[in-house]
């Protein structure tokens, strides 16, 4: 079973749910409400982990029975009413830790498996993203965008990687110095902003919308995560 956690008007957990249907592999899909609002069950005995989820309108989860997951959760989340605001604080960063622990400890295919960064809303986070990816692809990270000729965004997942008029990858994003920076990091699904002249990485945005594009980007998407997760050729 394949977890697709976000909204349904989420273009790319919809693409992705489509192309996991014809693939033919099973999903289970959540918004961010109905993730945390789903019960659980977590065993940690040292390395061995076991543990259920129990969603509230499909059958018991075992977590040994999640094959990957597709991560779109956009942090909009809050207790509902009728806590006082130190309560629904305390309450949100206790549910936020506990279903970190539980996604962490599936150690399963995840795109995007964010840093803790990012689920803390740390805005050095992209920051940090950009600098890493720079180092990975021996280009510059200036300080900014300012004085920059231009600026390219392509958006990466797996190892697609579509521009805004369907162009050929730059070599810099073609390369398994990018693979290697997917590895380490579990972001898998990414837009990146390049200096027109291929030199400079200038922003890295690990939660991207779907650009405008040439016909059908969001399939093309869809269908290249749900192969990364299911560990398909691509």
């Amino acid at each position: 079973m394949f977890l697709l956690i976000g909204e349904p008007e989420d273009t790319t957990i919809a693409s992705t749910r489509r192309a996991m249907v014809a693939l033919g592999h099973p999903t289970l899909h959540l918004s961010e409400a109905q993730l945390y609002g789903t019960p659980f069950e977590l065993h940690r005995n040292g390395p061995r982990v076991e543990g259920t989820l129990f969603p509230v309108a499909a059958q018991p989860l075992p977590l040994a029975e999640v094959s990957g997951v597709l991560l779109r959760v956009r942090r909009a989340w809050w207790p509902e009413d009728g806590f006082d605001l130190p309560d629904a604080s305390f309450v949100f960063h206790e549910t936020l830790a506990a279903w970190i622990a539980v996604l962490k400890a599936l150690k399963v295919p995840t795109v995007n498996d964010f840093g803790l960064g990012w689920w803390l809303g740390d805005p050095s986070y992209p920051e940090a993203l950009r600098q890493d990816l720079a180092r990975h692809l021996k280009l510059r990270a200036p300080p900014s965008r300012a004085g920059a000729a231009g600026i390219e965004e392509w958006l990466v997942a797996g190892r697609l990687v579509l521009g805004p008029s369907g162009n050929a990858a730059p070599t810099a994003l073609a390369g398994e110095a990018l693979r290697d920076w997917q590895r380490q990091t579990g972001i898998h699904f990414a837009r990146v902003d390049l200096a027109s002249d291929g030199d400079a990485v200038l922003a890295v945005d690990p939660f991207p919308g779907m650009p405008p594009g040439p016909a059908g980007p969001a399939d093309r998407v869809g269908d290249a995560l749900a192969r990364l997760l299911v560990g398909a050729a691509q």
